[in-house]
């Protein structure tokens, strides 16, 4: 499936709903005999994604969640809707513990998936968190946003990596890897900081927390997705950062109630599409061809990264980004440096 080049003007955050001949070909799309991972699924994008996914015949499903039971009643919910029990009532959706603010708990999910998965078609980073104080991860003491949305994810994509990369030579067709991001990248601390160098020790620090965290983060992750781009072979991994528009889920919660929560919610109320027509951005990423490769999806279109992601220091910061990361991951884990992408 091929996807429009935009010219930047379209999306951050206004969702264009899909043309028919656009929702008849997803409709088409088969998963059949494939093995998708998806993280963060039992709220609003994750479960839409979910069920996406089961509907199109896929074989079997993983599903990374902070909450067991919480997961394990979707599953239940899942394979009990009508439409999934009419068209894929074998389905398997297996429900893996995933505590994204600890190190330990995103390897032990990896291991799992490694040992019980022949081969890995899609893994979907999903999972993530927002709000408007400072706070950190207990685990490792690192901020927690900057834990869950860009430590935690980049290093489970690069567990992950591996077994996409045998999936696509036993399959003779290649895996697919989806960072998701945020449209918010286009408005944040760091590019008004011009913030270059020691990018995790000052995103640490408490004196330099700013309400536009989540923002830096989805800033981060689209220079991650980037760098990815450059490091991974197409004919194997296809890593590609949709976003998804204005959705109508309970993501606000995570933020203090008060003006910036109602406006969040106004918006969402206005311009926000229904979480399952929003969480047709993953399909679309998915079966789009490899154009994407490495690039920014938003509206459902190849779209420019922020500007600031694009001028000399934001090259720079994404250079001195990838260099923490991997000293990051391979202090927590040696094994990290045999991944092909370090």
């Amino acid at each position: 499936m091929q996807v429009p080049r935009g010219d930047g003007t379209q999306g951050k955050g206004n969702g264009t709903r899909l043309p028919k001949e656009t929702l008849d070909l997803l409709d088409a799309v088969d998963f059949s005999g494939k093995t998708i991972l998806v993280t963060g699924t039992t709220n609003g994008l994750g479960e839409a994604v979910s069920k996406h996914i089961i509907v199109r015949n896929v074989d079997r499903l993983i599903m990374g969640v902070r909450n067991v039971l919480r997961g394990e009643a979707l599953k239940v919910k899942l394979l009990g809707d009508s439409v999934v029990a009419a068209v894929n009532p074998n389905a398997i959706i297996d429900v893996f513990e995933l505590e994204m603010e600890d190190y330990k708990s995103v390897e032990a999910f990896a291991t799992k998936v490694q040992e019980t998965t022949p081969t890995l078609d899609v893994a979907i980073m999903n999972a993530a968190v927002g709000g408007l104080q400072y706070s950190t991860a207990k685990p490792t003491g690192h901020e927690k946003m900057l834990q869950v949305d860009v430590l935690s994810t980049t290093y489970l994509a690069l567990k992950l990596i591996p077994l996409l990369e045998k999936t696509a030579e036993v399959k003779g067709a290649p895996s697919r890897l989806l960072m998701v991001g945020s449209w918010t990248q286009f408005g944040t601390s760091i590019a008004e900081e011009k913030l270059t160098h020691d990018v995790i020790k000052h995103l640490d620090d408490e004196a330099n927390f700013d309400p536009r965290r989540y923002p830096d983060t989805q800033l981060l992750n689209g220079l991650i997705t980037n760098e990815l781009g450059q490091r991974l072979d197409k004919k194997k991994v296809v890593v590609v950062e949709p976003t998804p528009p204005w959705t109508l889920t309970n993501f606000g919660a995570s933020y203090p109630e008060g003006p910036a929560r109602e406006a969040a919610r106004k918006m969402m109320d206005e311009v926000g599409l229904p979480v399952d027509e929003s969480a047709l951005t993953y399909i679309v990423a998915i079966v789009a061809n490899d154009e994407v490769h490495g690039q920014y999806l938003d509206d459902n279109m190849i779209a420019p990264r922020s500007p600031y992601s694009l001028s000399s220091d934001g090259q720079t910061l994404q250079r001195e980004l990838w260099k923490e990361l991997v000293e990051e991951f391979e202090k927590v884990d040696p094994t990290i440096s045999s991944v092909s992408v370090i």
